[in-house]
């Protein structure tokens, strides 16, 4: 590093020397063989030769954008040393991993800028390739460096947004492009597939998505994502998940959700836009919960840990609703999918049971199934919450949107539950009352059936009563 402190004179010198031990590199080089180079020349400013390398290195555009006569009119000047198409990856990822290489990258020529995106965006036809023929096979990159090159075209892609945001979405838009990619090249050719294609491909697509939703949650993050484009990740969020079955992308749909609700604060809440962006959370909440649920379904135990590895960012995504949106659309839709999901999965069990001595009220949160005890077990972590969940819920079964003897019993085990948490709430007994009311409707019809929906009836009845009472 002593290298670094050279005067500016020594620097051209010394620069032409490190570039050509960066050249002679080979692919697979350790950290320590490049990084201090690397770095070095990032201190000199002269990040643009390391630039240049990597640009040689790297395909230029994809070949289905060049004409025949603009590949006949360019001159080609062959360099007999092999490209190494991996290790300028590997320069790249290393430039802007670290801040300030990162910066000193940034600040190359924009035109250069432009032709490593280019040439990175070259990795979506290497992906299609990969996705689309038998075998599978690539013409620039390997899979990993595909899929590494896609990374890095979507980082440097906001990188440069962040850069030259003075100049409107001039990249943000490249970001959205690679949506649309995603969405028609991506998603529409594997939601045909069977299963054994799927298998084949699974991390390759998966990584894909992965990837684009991250850079989706940090442009929103660092506040570079307008409304239309929150709007439009989330469609392609929608799209995902009714293309991929699957908890992978389960986590980061929950990040963009917790940002999109914090930043829409900085929106005008009565304009339209806002108005469908939040109709659009609603939407992705809603279906995020149908997938988790078919996932649990399909492999409870494998669903059983994933199920548990959200609850953070879940529970994080509904205390920002909450402390935000505190009586708003969005916060009612939110907490009655959270209420729908849990009084579903009851009602399933109960319908499921065969020994009317199973049907017994539950004493903990433990005696909910899994997917109920997860989302209950969050509710009650927070007091503002429990409040909300409450209140949605005795509105739903006052204007019967929950109705019948099973749904309202259903109820019953979640109020229990939620009593038997840290945070009690008055509002336990509301509910509990309004839930009594209704049930007392269904009294004649059960009075002459000796069946299961009978010995629901009687069993809430008295567990309401004891409650009410005591």
């Amino acid at each position: 590093m002593l290298m670094s402190f050279m005067p500016p004179s020594a620097v051209p010198a010394f620069s032409c020397s490190v570039i050509s031990t960066l050249r002679n590199q080979e692919e697979g080089a350790v950290d320590r063989s490049y990084s201090t180079l690397l770095d070095c020349l990032c201190s000199w400013g002269q990040a643009g030769h390391i630039l240049e390398l990597v640009c040689d290195w790297l395909p230029e555009e994809p070949p289905q954008r060049k004409t025949h006569s603009a590949a006949k009119r360019k001159v080609q000047i062959h360099d007999p040393r092999p490209a190494k198409p991996q290790l300028a990856l590997v320069y790249v990822e290393y430039l802007l991993t670290h801040p300030k290489n990162r910066e000193s990258l940034l600040s190359a020529p924009r035109k250069k800028l432009n032709q490593l995106l280019k040439a990175l965006d070259t990795s979506k036809v290497d992906l299609e390739s990969i996705l689309q023929s038998p075998g599978g096979k690539a013409e620039y990159f390997t899979e990993a460096a595909a899929l590494q090159a896609f990374s890095l075209h979507c980082r440097l892609s906001i990188h440069l947004q962040h850069r030259f945001c003075s100049e409107g979405k001039v990249y943000l838009s490249v970001l959205e492009d690679t949506g649309f990619w995603l969405e028609s090249k991506v998603l529409s050719f594997i939601q045909d597939q069977e299963e054994e294609y799927l298998k084949r491909h699974r991390v390759v697509y998966q990584q894909i998505i992965q990837t684009y939703l991250t850079v989706g949650k940090d442009v929103i993050m660092v506040g570079l994502g307008d409304c239309k484009f929150q709007i439009q990740l989330l469609h392609w969020s929608l799209r995902i998940m009714h293309t991929v079955k699957g908890f992978f992308y389960v986590s980061l749909l929950l990040g963009i959700l917790k940002e999109i609700t914090g930043s829409s604060l900085k929106q005008k809440t009565d304009s339209d836009e806002v108005g469908t962006l939040f109709d659009m959370v609603q939407k992705v909440f809603q279906k995020m919960l149908e997938c988790m649920a078919w996932s649990f379904r399909k492999q409870p135990e494998e669903g059983l840990r994933l199920l548990y590895s959200v609850q953070t960012p879940l529970l994080e995504f509904i205390t920002a609703v909450q402390s935000w949106h505190a009586d708003t659309p969005v916060h009612h839709g939110v907490l009655s999918t959270l209420m729908a999901a849990s009084v579903v999965e009851i009602s399933h069990r109960l319908r499921k049971v065969s020994d009317v001595e199973e049907l017994t009220p539950p004493e903990c949160l433990s005696d909910l199934p899994p997917f109920s005890r997860c989302l209950i077990g969050i509710i009650i972590k927070s007091p503002n919450v429990v409040r909300s969940f409450l209140d949605e819920l005795k509105a739903c079964v006052t204007t019967d949107d929950i109705e019948g003897i099973v749904c309202l019993t259903a109820v019953v085990h979640i109020i229990l539950v939620i009593n038997k948490g840290k945070h009690k709430s008055p509002k336990v007994r509301e509910v509990a009352a309004t839930v009594h009311r209704k049930l007392k409707k269904f009294m004649e019809i059960t009075l002459e059936e000796d069946s299961m929906e009978r010995f629901l009836y009687e069993s809430s009845s008295r567990t309401l009563g004891a409650f009410l009472n005591s």
